[in-house]
């Protein structure tokens, strides 16, 4: 038997476990960094996602206080506004009729005079005076 430690002298090693150690020790230093990495990246992502679900918690909870406010403001009925919003889209509607009206007219005189439009007092058609409309932004 060889009595002869080898460990204790590393100028005695062979070659083949120069390079199987020096192997070991590089795998282990990139296994190292790629966890540190991957550790590092993870507690980014984690501190990213909780700040953008706190600032979706505080959006929502100000969207619900406006929303609370808006039906204190207006004693918790929004039937009034409503309405006021059902005349608008039925004045609304008419413009668009009256004007596809219009357009259609226009259409048919452009069609057959030979010198553009033809515009005579009963095909015009007269505006009346629109209701308010008031903008809300919420």
């Amino acid at each position: 038997m060889n009595t002869w430690n080898t460990e204790a002298l590393p100028f005695l090693k062979s070659t083949e476990q120069r390079l199987d150690e020096l192997a070991r020790r590089n795998v282990e230093n990139l296994r190292w960094s790629m966890l540190k990495n991957l550790n590092v990246s993870f507690s980014r992502f984690a501190s990213r996602i909780k700040e953008r679900l706190s600032e979706t918690v505080a959006a929502t909870q100000g969207a619900m206080e406006a929303a609370g406010e808006r039906r204190n403001a207006c004693g918790g009925s929004i039937a009034v506004e409503t309405a006021r919003l059902e005349e608008n889209i039925a004045v609304l509607e008419k413009l668009k009729t009256d004007f596809t009206a219009l357009r259609a007219g226009l259409a048919q005189t452009a069609g057959s005079a030979n010198s553009g439009f033809d515009l005579n007092p009963s095909s015009t058609i007269k505006l009346k005076k629109l209701p308010n409309f008031d903008l809300l932004l919420y």
